[in-house]
C-alpha cells in the first residue's frame, strides 16, 4: 500500500503531476493546484472527471461543473487542490492498480490548461518519462552554469509557512521548541495532510475559513493527534507545539468573531496554504 509521505526515488519537474494512491485507500488522485488556478477553478466548486477516448493520446479532462449538476454516468466531484480519478478510467489507460506504487514507479501526466478545464495527457511511468527529460535538464544545466555569476540575492531561499513569524517565535517560545524545527513541522504538516481527508474528520461545529493566503480546517482534537502525529513521527513535543501554532494562526483570522472564538474547547485548527 502506498503512503504519500513516503519518499519518491523520482524528482517529478514542477510542469508534470504523478498519480498518486490515498493512504490506506484503494483510490488515486492528482494534485492540480497550480493548474486549476491558471485554469480559474476554484478550490471548493464542482468539477467533472470522465476519460475521453476519442482523443489522441487518450485525455483524463477535468472540468468545471454548476454546483446542482446532476449528470448520469459522469464523476462530479468537489475540487480541493486534488482530484480523485476513477479507476476504471486509469485502469482504461492501461495502469496496473493491483501492482502500482507511486513512491517508487509513479505514472505522469502533463496537465493542459484551457479555460475551466485541465486535460491530463497520460506520459506514462516515471523511469520511462524521466531518463529522457533528465537528460536534456542535465545538458541545460551544464550551459546555465557556465552564464551564472553570482546568485539572484532577490530569490526566495524557501517558501513561506502556513504560520506567521510572529506565530512561529510565540509558539517556540511557549514550549521551548527551537524556531527551525517548529516552521520545518509546520511546513511537513501542511504539504503530507490531504485536504480530501480533513474533510472526513473536521469539526461539525465550526466551518471553514479563509484567511488572506490560508485555509483553515476545525478538526475534532483525537483525530487531529492521530492525523499530525503520522506525519511527525510522534514526537509529542513537536505535535504540541504544532498544535499549538496552527490554532494561534487560527484565532489570527477569527479576530473578534464570536462564533468561532472558543473553537478550542471541542476543535483544533490545521492551517493550509491557499
Amino acid at each position: 500500500m502506498s503512503n504519500d509521505t513516503t519518499e519518491s526515488p523520482y524528482q517529478i519537474p514542477h510542469e508534470l503531476v504523478a498519480l498518486r494512491q490515498k493512504s490506506d485507500e484503494d483510490c488515486y488522485r492528482v494534485s492540480l493546484s497550480k493548474a486549476a488556478q491558471d485554469a480559474g477553478i476554484e478550490k471548493g466548486s464542482k468539477v467533472t472527471v470522465q476519460l475521453d477516448l476519442q482523443e489522441t493520446p487518450p485525455m483524463i479532462i477535468i472540468g468545471s461543473a454548476p454546483d446542482d449538476t446532476e449528470l448520469p454516468g459522469m464523476e462530479v466531484r468537489t475540487f480541493h487542490q486534488k482530484v480523485l480519478v476513477p479507476n476504471k478510467d486509469l485502469e482504461d489507460l492501461g495502469i496496473d492498480l493491483n501492482s502500482y506504487d507511486d513512491t517508487q514507479e509513479p505514472f505522469l501526466f502533463y496537465p493542459h490548461v484551457l479555460e475551466e478545464m485541465i486535460a491530463l495527457e497520460p506520459l506514462g511511468y516515471a523511469s520511462d518519462v524521466l531518463d529522457d527529460q533528465d537528460a536534456d535538464r542535465d545538458v541545460e544545466a551544464d550551459e546555465d552554469a557556465t552564464e551564472a555569476d553570482e546568485p539572484d540575492v532577490n530569490e526566495a531561499s524557501e517558501p513561506a509557512t502556513a504560520v506567521s513569524p510572529d506565530d512561529i517565535t510565540a509558539t517556540s517560545n511557549a514550549t521551548g521548541v527551537s524556531e527551525s524545527e517548529l516552521k520545518q513541522a509546520v511546513t511537513t504538516v501542511t504539504t503530507t495532510v490531504d485536504r480530501d481527508d480533513l474533510d472526513d474528520i473536521r469539526s461539525d461545529e465550526f466551518n471553514p475559513l479563509l484567511g488572506d493566503e490560508t485555509e483553515i480546517v476545525f478538526v475534532k482534537p483525537d483525530k487531529w493527534t492521530a492525523m499530525v502525529g503520522d506525519a511527525l513521527d510522534r514526537d509529542e513535543d513537536l505535535v504540541e507545539a504544532v498544535r499549538l501554532a496552527f490554532n494561534r494562526a487560527a484565532r489570527d483570522v477569527i479576530g473578534a468573531d464570536r462564533d468561532y472564538r472558543r473553537f478550542e474547547k471541542s476543535a483544533d485548527a490545521v492551517v493550509l496554504r491557499d
